[in-house]
C-alpha cells in the first residue's frame, strides 16, 4: 500500500475473471466527499466504486449496459470506520454498509 499526503492506494493483480461474480469487503474511512474507491475492468467489463457527495455507488458494465447500485441512507465521509460489501452475480450486484444498509440493482441484458 502506498501513502501519499494523506489518502492511499493499493493495487492487486486478479488471479481469475471477474466476468461472472465479484466479492469483495473491506473496511474503509474517510472525509473526502468524492473520489474513486475501487476500479477494476476487463476487455468489455468495468466495476467502479465511488463516493459521490459522501454517498457510495456502484456502477458496474459486464458487457450489456451499465448497472447502478446506491446507498442513499447514510454518508461515509464522517471520519469514522466503515465496513463496505460488494456482491456481483450475473447481472445483478448488492451494497451493504455496515452490515446494515443495503441496495440491489441490475444491469440490463443478460
Amino acid at each position: 500500500m502506498t501513502f501519499i499526503s494523506g489518502q492511499s492506494l493499493a493495487k492487486f493483480k486478479l488471479l481469475r475473471s471477474i466476468e461472472r461474480s465479484l466479492s469483495i469487503e473491506f473496511n474503509m474511512r474517510t472525509v473526502w466527499s468524492s473520489g474513486v474507491i475501487l476500479e477494476t475492468s476487463g476487455q468489455i467489463d468495468y466495476a467502479i466504486l465511488e463516493l459521490i457527495s459522501g454517498k457510495v455507488h456502484f456502477r458496474f458494465n459486464f458487457g450489456t449496459g451499465e448497472g447502478l447500485v446506491t446507498i442513499n441512507s447514510i454518508s461515509v465521509n464522517d471520519g469514522h470506520w466503515h465496513r463496505v460489501s460488494i456482491e456481483r452475480h450475473g447481472n445483478s450486484a448488492k451494497l451493504l454498509i455496515d452490515n446494515k444498509y443495503e441496495a440491489q440493482g441490475s444491469a440490463p441484458g443478460m
